[in-house]
């Protein structure tokens, strides 16, 4: 089995070549269209002269880009930093420093609040850009990748090596970074596959960010360790999840239990469309007792768990 994050995603693309992996809007990419992405994006980083170890970031919403930057920072040595569309611009400032971040991946709705604090980012070397132009002195996504090739970056990697940084906290102070490796990440979505009643053949929705731990790697990873397909919503509302199930006949779904309550709360709520839905996993908070049983009440037959999780440790309890 796969003890290094981009193997994870080769051995999905190696079973289910032609099986969509993400649906974002009108984008629809296959598991073998998503595995040579990640290739071109480590190379690239190679060639930009990025070193083993060295820390690289993004910051977006649930875009096709996201897996892309990954899988492909795992596999080019980087360390990936994951940073929140919520920071303040003093947040900002303390994660680029304090993680002594080289390169940001920026989504073009969100670069006016990195050129806002540029100049205050002494370690930043280079900031690309996708969905948008690019502003002064930043580069495109297009031009990073230039020519890079699909073929895997000759970079040696061992399970033990650092992955990646996740953030905890910000409610009190400022968020905190937890390191990690490419085996611990692996062996938790691998635990989590084993438990959550999850099938290949689901359709996942991806309602919760990126971002952040639970939505990264107790959801996403853990999909692709099974080789499900995702629909990614780069925002939350309640019509356009529906519309979304209803739409690609999304099966599966992780979500808060504030999204849970909104869902079931809302007064345009319509049972038919979602009746693609047969699986619901939540987390992140604890869900309020009448929510669960209003949740059974509408839903007698669907699979309905629970998980927690902690960043700093990694694996969950379910």
């Amino acid at each position: 089995m796969a003890m290094l994050v981009g193997e994870v995603l080769s051995e999905a693309a190696a079973r289910y070549p032609d099986k969509t992996a993400i649906v974002e809007g009108a984008r629809r990419v296959s598991y073998a269209e998503l595995d040579r992405a990640a290739n071109r994006f480590a190379n690239a980083l190679v060639a930009a002269g990025a070193r083993k170890g060295e820390v690289v970031a993004i910051l977006s919403a649930n875009r096709v880009e996201y897996p892309v930057f990954l899988f492909g920072a795992a596999r080019s040595g980087c360390i990936g930093a994951h940073l929140s569309v919520r920071y303040t611009a003093d947040d900002l400032r303390y994660v680029v420093d304090r993680c002594t971040i080289t390169t940001l991946f920026v989504h073009a709705d969100l670069l006016p609040a990195v050129l806002a604090v540029r100049d205050g980012l002494a370690s930043l070397e280079r900031i690309v850009v996708f969905g948008g132009p690019a502003g002064e002195g930043c580069q495109t996504w297009e031009e990073f990748l230039d020519d890079a090739p699909e073929t895997p970056p000759a970079v040696p990697l061992a399970e033990t090596d650092p992955f990646c940084l996740t953030f905890t906290g910000g409610t009190t102070g400022f968020p905190k970074a937890v390191l990690v490796d490419h085996r611990a990440r692996v062996s938790a979505s691998q635990g989590a596959w084993s438990k959550f009643a999850l099938r290949p053949d689901d359709l996942l929705a991806q309602v919760t960010p990126l971002f952040h731990v639970a939505g990264l790697f107790s959801w996403y990873l853990t999909g692709v360790v099974g080789g499900c397909g995702f629909v990614f919503l780069p925002s939350w509302d309640v019509p356009g999840f529906v519309d979304a199930v209803d739409r690609e006949k999304i099966t599966a779904g992780f979500m808060v239990p504030t999204q849970v309550a909104a869902l079931i709360q809302d007064p345009s709520f319509d049972r038919t469309k979602l009746a693609p839905l047969r699986y619901l996993n939540f987390g992140g908070a604890a869900m309020p007792v009448a929510v669960l049983h209003r949740l059974r009440e509408l839903f007698p037959d669907m699979v309905i768990i629970e998980h927690y999780g902690q960043s700093e440790v990694g694996a969950a309890c379910y």
